[in-house]
C-alpha cells in the first residue's frame, strides 16, 4: 500500500491567528470566502476559500508572528486507515494517532506526521 493510493490533494493550509476575526477580514479582503466556523474546545475555527485553495485560521495563543508562520498542510484522504498504515510502513514521525472532530456535516478524521524539517503534515478525511 502507498500514500497515494489514498491521499488525493492538498485539503488546506492551517494558520495559527492571535485575533480570528481580524485574520478573517484581512483574507476576505484578499477575496477569500468564510465557507465554515466552529468551535474546537476552547479554540475557534475559521475555513477560508478562494478558487482550489482552502486556508484553516484557528485561535492560538502563541504565534510564530515572523515568515515561517504556517503551522501545517493538510492532505485530503479518502481512506484514513489506508493512509495511516501507509505511514507506518514508510517509519513516519507521528505527532498523533487518528483523532476524529465534530467538523463539517459528518465529521473528519485525521492524523498529523513530522516532515523531515519538522514541517507538520495532516492527512485528514472528511466523512
Amino acid at each position: 500500500m502507498k500514500l497515494t493510493d489514498s491521499v488525493d490533494a492538498l485539503q488546506h493550509v492551517g494558520i495559527p491567528s492571535k485575533d480570528l476575526k481580524e485574520a478573517i477580514a484581512f483574507y476576505e479582503s484578499l477575496g477569500f470566502k468564510d465557507i465554515y466556523e466552529t468551535p474546537n474546545g476552547e479554540q475557534n475555527v475559521a475555513f477560508m476559500q478562494h478558487g482550489d485553495l482552502v486556508i484553516e485560521l484557528y485561535d492560538h495563543t502563541e504565534v510564530a508572528g515572523k515568515p515561517g508562520a504556517i503551522h501545517h498542510i493538510a492532505l485530503n484522504c479518502t481512506d484514513i486507515d489506508a493512509a495511516y498504515a501507509a505511514c507506518q510502513e514508510l517509519g513516519c514521525t507521528f505527532m498523533d494517532h487518528i483523532t476524529p472532530l465534530p467538523f463539517w456535516s459528518n465529521g473528519i478524521k485525521y492524523f498529523s506526521i513530522l516532515g523531515p524539517n519538522s514541517e507538520v503534515i495532516e492527512v485528514c478525511q472528511k466523512l
